[in-house]
């Protein structure tokens, strides 16, 4: 989440219990002491993909499996176009 106009960041990590049945995805949460249910539906057999709600936004976030590689490149490319 951008916190400020210098574009840093401030990161949150939370506790996440889900369930699935290889369609679709169901995490709950609890976010600032309340109860939070996330959805979404898997995009491939894989399950390499998927988009899921969010509690802070009225639009679905997709998530895409990456390498850890893949993961270091993506992000010095962010840092440079940040500059």
């Amino acid at each position: 989440m951008v916190t400020n106009k210098d574009n840093s960041y401030e990161e949150s990590t939370y506790v996440l219990y889900g369930i699935t049945d290889g369609l679709m995805i169901e995490f709950h949460t609890t976010v600032e002491g309340k109860t939070m249910k996330l959805e979404g539906n898997f995009h491939q057999e894989d399950a390499s993909s998927f988009d899921l709600s969010f509690w802070a936004s009225t639009h679905n976030l997709l998530f895409h499996a990456v390498t850890e590689e893949e993961y270091k490149q993506r992000y010095e490319e962010y840092k440079r176009e940040q500059r």
